[in-house]
């Protein structure tokens, strides 16, 4: 006795799987381009505040010359799926972290930790639009 089982619709499903592939990497990359460019905007907001003298230790420095801000930048990865938002001014870093001789005015870190939930959202609403969007394709 033998049993013969087929799968009809196999090309079907393999053009349709490739699709969702290609809308859900769309849909994400646009995603982190633009959770990295709001970052980027939100971190030049922080550092542009100015103040009377020097910022406190534990809270965002704030702007002197305006340099540090001016020295964002985005980089989107070749995939589109990752992004840097920093600077690669020496003293950012310096800032950030704080050295020996001065406490840490972080910037980036808290900046982030604050977004973190509207980004999340934002690709997870972009993973399920691109699943929409190939389920009426």
């Amino acid at each position: 006795m033998t049993l013969k089982v087929s799968v009809k619709g196999m090309d079907r499903l393999a053009r349709k799987l490739q699709r969702l592939q290609r809308d859900q990497r769309r849909a994400l990359a646009e995603a982190v381009e633009e959770s990295a460019e709001e970052l980027r905007d939100e971190l030049k907001d922080v550092l542009g505040r100015e103040g009377a003298g020097a910022s406190a230790p534990g809270t965002p420095p704030q702007s002197d010359t305006g340099r540090l801000a001016d020295s964002l930048f985005v980089e989107i990865d070749a995939d589109g799926l990752g992004a840097r938002v920093g600077s690669d001014l020496d003293y950012a870093a310096h800032l950030e972290f704080g050295t020996t001789k001065m406490a840490a005015r972080p910037w980036l870190q808290p900046t982030f930790e604050r977004m973190k939930p509207k980004i999340v959202r934002r690709l997870a609403k972009a993973a399920k639009a691109g699943l929409r969007k190939t389920a009426r394709g």
